[in-house]
């Protein structure tokens, strides 16, 4: 596992055991204005919150911003 902190990133999840998954942390929804396919700040497994899709969102059950 890596990570790397870069300006302009948009979550990119790869539902397959072997992808690599982008996440673009946010803190507040307004965070993930410029990331349009993932609207949502919603808080994943270990505490962060990222940007992601409705569909991620839904199907996830996730708590979101």
């Amino acid at each position: 596992m890596s990570s790397a902190c870069v300006q302009g990133c948009q979550t990119q999840l790869q539902f397959s055991c072997y992808g690599t998954d982008t996440l673009h942390l946010c803190q507040q929804i307004s965070d993930c204005a410029g990331d349009a396919q993932n609207p949502n700040c919603c808080q994943l497994q270990g505490g962060q919150y990222a940007c992601v899709s409705n569909q991620v969102k839904m199907y996830g059950n996730l708590t979101c911003l």
